[in-house]
């Protein structure tokens, strides 16, 4: 999933004297600053590579100096071409997007490339210092992790790496969101724990019980699993019947991690995640905004989603493949609190309805619910879960030329505040006007590309076509061609 946002911008310095950057943030995080020329390139290599006919145009150059109205129009036009695409699944599944801003975070960071000591945690609140490089991205990072515990390398990215924040005055730690290969974990970790504190740490990445068959075969593998579905089951995060958690519980006395998971993956919420504080607003109350919304929780699972009140009451069943698209966003410009995920779902006789779930947590239940839909998608189409590569992308020159050339001078201010969209708008001497609430400054549209239940057995998910849509939005075509019945 890629969310892009651009709210406003800085200044930086180099030997011919000041330039504006603009400053992106990724998934509701600040992730870096880039001057127009440095997209510019990015725009032209993926112009090289890709029809760009369905895109947001790319802002013109301008030869004349940009006034205020003109910088801020540029910004608006960046966001909503970053916005398009990402959208495009053309583009967003090779390595050119995440590779460009994962240089885009080293050029933008100002700090040279060392070898450091990275604190990684398991579930367990145990750490596990390894040694990286700060530049090296959560993939290379992850791959270092899996063999510090001495894990089976087909099974690396049956894992993931999560940046979590400490709840105020407790010991609690709550999921902030996936660490993803567009990144550099250390500098993602240092500049979230200059607001409070965070750290890194290795979770389950699958969904469907079956998948874990093959992790039993491994010890590492099962006692990194065990930690996680024990503390679920504990939590009551995966509700198993009383005579099975009486039959856990005997297993877990008795040490035997093995038998425990063999026994806890025939549940019925096996590999489920639950995110807690969220508002639910359902129907036309998600489209109006009328609602305050109520306060609930939400669990997924490989094939399903549902809501709850906080005491636990069932509020909406939803099956993933009955979702035609989601919308992600801001009700208020840099308010991460009012972050919103809605969920446009299919009631059956051609009958559409909105669910509005809101809140930070919102952040990282997109990508669990992104998460969910990819591996469902893999599976209907064979595809093996991904495996260490042995050959790293190559950034192309010419955009490493330009990055490098970024880097000797990195910008003197920007919006570094891990949860806010917005900078104080004196770092910039350029005004910093967020752009008018229009759904293609505010938001994104994605199809749920899924194909009906049906299927499974002998259809290939294919790559729809992309639709243009007004506001800069992109949709997909993944559902033009279903029925009622189908879905």
């Amino acid at each position: 999933m890629w969310y892009f946002r651009i709210p406003d911008t800085g200044e930086a310095e180099d030997k011919k004297g000041t330039y504006t950057v603009f400053n992106i943030h990724v998934n509701g995080s600040y992730h870096c600053s880039v001057r127009y020329s440095v997209l510019l390139e990015f725009f032209l290599e993926v112009k090289r590579r890709h029809d760009v006919s369905q895109l947001d145009p790319f802002p013109s150059k301008k030869i004349l100096k940009m006034s205020p109205l003109d910088l801020e129009e540029r910004r608006v036009d960046l966001e909503r071409f970053l916005a398009s695409l990402a959208q495009d699944s053309r583009i967003n599944r090779n390595n050119l997007l995440p590779e460009f801003f994962l240089a885009a975070q080293h050029a933008s960071c100002g700090v040279p490339m060392q070898t450091v000591q990275l604190e990684v945690y398991l579930i367990n609140d145990k750490k596990l210092p390894i040694s990286v490089s700060n530049y090296n991205n959560s993939d290379e990072v992850l791959e270092t992790m899996c063999q510090k515990l001495k894990m089976a390398p087909n099974l690396t990215y049956y894992f993931a790496l999560f940046l979590e924040k400490q709840v105020p005055e407790t010991t609690e730690w709550t999921t902030v969101r996936y660490l993803k290969s567009y990144e550099s974990p250390c500098l993602s970790l240092e500049k979230a724990n200059a607001l409070c504190p965070h750290r890194i740490i290795l979770r389950r990445n699958f969904w469907r019980a079956d998948l874990a068959h093959e992790l039993l075969k491994d010890e590492i593998a099962v006692s990194v699993l065990y930690l996680e579905t024990s503390e679920q089951i504990n939590k009551q995060e995966i509700v198993v019947d009383p005579e099975v958690l009486k039959a856990l519980m005997a297993l877990k006395k008795k040490g035997l991690k093995k038998e425990y998971l063999e026994l806890a993956i025939t549940t019925p919420q096996f590999g489920y995640r639950q995110v807690d504080s969220i508002e639910v607003i359902s129907n036309d109350e998600a489209e109006s905004g009328l609602s305050p919304g109520i306060p609930g929780r939400v669990r997924v699972g490989s094939t399903e989603m549902m809501t709850y009140t906080a005491e636990g009451v069932e509020l909406k069943h939803m099956e993933i493949t009955k979702i035609r698209c989601w919308k992600v966003g801001y009700d208020l410009q840099g308010d991460i609190s009012k972050f919103y995920l809605s969920v446009n779902y299919h009631e059956g006789n051609s009958q559409f309805s909105w669910v509005k779930l809101q809140g930070e947590s919102a952040l990282v239940l997109t990508q669990f619910l992104d998460e969910a839909i990819e591996e469902l998608v893999r599976h209907f189409n064979k595809q093996p879960v991904k495996v260490p590569s042995q050959q790293p992308f190559q950034m192309p020159r010419s955009l490493t030329t330009v990055l490098m050339r970024a880097a000797r001078s990195p910008p003197q201010s920007t919006s570094t505040d891990m949860t806010a969209p917005t900078s104080d708008p004196g770092d910039s001497t350029q005004p910093s006007t967020q752009p008018t609430a229009t759904e293609g400054a505010d938001s994104t549209t994605k199809s749920a590309q899924v194909p009906p239940i049906e299927d499974a057995g002998t259809s290939k998910v294919k790559v729809p076509v992309q639709k243009k849509k007004k506001h800069g939005e992109v949709e997909n075509a993944a559902f033009n061609t279903l029925t009622d019945d189908d879905l």
